[in-house]
């Protein structure tokens, strides 16, 4: 290298230099390109692009809540959940599903779904449902 080093082609400290630099904003594109692609999936989750639950499937819920519920009082006796559940097609109810008692009550008891006063609140069984 003896030969090299006279011409103007660097040296051992412009090398180092030169290759820390290298690493450190090659580390820097890297990780803004991977970061970048974490929030561009994250923000196309949040705008509903991706949903685990159709818009059908939603508004379903709602129609079939609407039924149990003509007066919009945001709540219907906890006994008449079997009802909502057996009115609602997959993946949000049993409709299309060979129904039991026992299997129900397996979901029923698997939402989770708090009671109150004999009562199941709107809120609560979308959110157990979804």
């Amino acid at each position: 290298y003896g030969d090299y080093l006279g011409d103007g082609c660097g040296g051992p400290a412009l090398g180092v230099g030169y290759h820390v630099l290298w690493q450190l904003v090659g580390t820097y594109v890297v990780m803004q390109l991977f970061t970048a692609v974490i929030l561009e999936n994250f923000n196309e989750r949040a705008k509903g692009e991706i949903s685990a639950v159709s818009v059908d499937a939603l508004n379903e819920f709602v129609d079939a809540w609407t039924l149990l519920d003509p007066k919009a009082k945001q709540w219907i006796p906890a006994e008449k959940l079997s009802d909502l559940i057996c009115n609602l097609h997959p993946p949000l109810g049993l409709k299309t599903k060979p129904l039991t008692r026992g299997a129900v009550l397996n979901v029923i008891k698997d939402l989770n779904i708090p009671i109150k006063k004999n009562r199941i609140e709107y809120h609560d069984t979308f959110i157990a449902c979804v």
